[in-house]
């Protein structure tokens, strides 16, 4: 984790709750590559946070606002369904024909890789600002009932 924080091209966050100012995961860009495009990852949430779209949402206004690159990519296990539908929802585009594969505890695991381009960004992000925050208030309601 410290070789990751003292990356120049590393951009890393720890996601807070806002009511309770707990810890409750992280999310990152890095290996940004001449100001065009990073990879988005390191994402991992807490069980039962409602702060996923929110997070992501954070991410991106970062890539593209404030480091000004023209796309991001981002990779999850094919078996994720919940992250894949994540980020199928919020409008990032499923790279067709990527053919990689990751190495885990319970074996290998094929890859798959999702972008969105600073023109997605430029037509999407009020639509996902307002989906963004009407989901993580409905979770939120949700967490706790």
């Amino acid at each position: 984790m410290l070789a990751y924080l003292n990356r120049s091209d590393d951009y890393y966050f720890v996601l807070e709750d806002r009511c309770t100012n707990q810890p409750e995961g992280t999310i990152a860009i890095y290996d940004v590559l001449d100001c065009e495009c990073a990879e988005l990852g390191r994402w991992v949430l807490a069980q039962g946070s409602a702060g996923a779209y929110a997070s992501l949402f954070l991410a991106w206004g970062v890539t593209f606002e404030q480091l000004g690159l023209q796309w991001f990519y981002t990779r999850t296990v094919e078996e994720n369904l919940r992250v894949r539908k994540i980020l199928e929802f919020t409008g990032l585009v499923r790279i067709e024909g990527f053919d990689k594969e990751v190495l885990l505890a319970d074996g290998k695991h094929k890859l798959g890789e999702y972008r969105m381009d600073r023109r997605q960004w430029l037509l999407s992000k009020d639509r996902l600002a307002s989906r963004v925050l009407g989901l993580t208030e409905l979770l939120r309601s949700r967490l706790r009932k």
